[in-house]
């Protein structure tokens, strides 16, 4: 009886001490469980896509480049009438012709895409249908965005050419990217609830990217 009490301390002595050496132990393993739940979320496929979260912020910030490039063609007009000192009544017209082109492009360019024009130098099976169109015409669009505000002349005439020719540039870039990106985003993402999520990512993307391209 006198060794049991006697040893009875030492029992819960060691017990405790095994207590405290398993909460020490648990205790850091929450940063990383919490990590790894993170990293979980974001990269872990889900849904019908089969796309991670991340995936999917990837493709919707493919919108970013193309915001940005149209805030810097659309900001062109401005800048020629208060810097290079354009005329404002030619410079209105040629705008107002280049919003009217716009919805024609947009036909001529869902036919070439539909067709697969681009095919022979970007094989479907590698590229699939809307890829080589987003990535040719971010190009164009990056060039357009550039030269513009890079007249050859100030005269009026080789001024005024040369606004219309870049803008119908930037313009036609910016629908091909547009019809790609919405097809693609169509079959790629074909149910609703993806389809939010994704769009909500998109929207992000393109405030970015205007943002980023209204910047002086």
């Amino acid at each position: 009886a006198v060794m049991a009490a006697e040893g009875a301390p030492a029992v819960e002595g060691d017990v405790s001490e095994a207590g405290q050496k398993c909460h020490s132990k648990d205790a850091p393993s929450s940063k990383p469980g919490f990590l790894q739940g993170l990293r979980r979320s974001l990269l872990e496929p889900s849904g019908p896509s089969g796309h991670s979260l991340f995936r999917k912020a990837r493709f919707a910030m493919s919108l970013f480049s193309l915001f940005h490039i149209a805030t810097v063609v659309a900001s062109a007009k401005d800048i020629y009438l208060e810097k290079f000192g354009a005329d404002a009544t030619t410079t209105g017209l040629l705008f107002s012709l280049v919003s009217f082109w716009s919805p024609f492009t947009e036909f001529i360019v869902g036919q070439l895409q539909d067709r697969q024009m681009l095919a022979r130098c970007f094989p479907v099976s590698r590229w699939g249908r809307r890829a080589p169109w987003l990535l040719t015409h971010l190009i164009v669009g990056a060039i357009a965005a550039t030269v513009i505000y890079l007249p050859p002349s100030f005269e009026d005439f080789p001024l005024q050419a040369w606004f219309l020719v870049m803008m119908l540039s930037g313009y036609w870039a910016y629908s091909t990217c547009c019809i790609a990106f919405e097809a693609a985003r169509q079959e790629i993402y074909p149910f609703k609830e993806e389809r939010i999520m994704v769009e909500g990512l998109c929207k992000y993307a393109c405030m970015a990217g205007g943002a980023v391209g209204g910047l002086p």
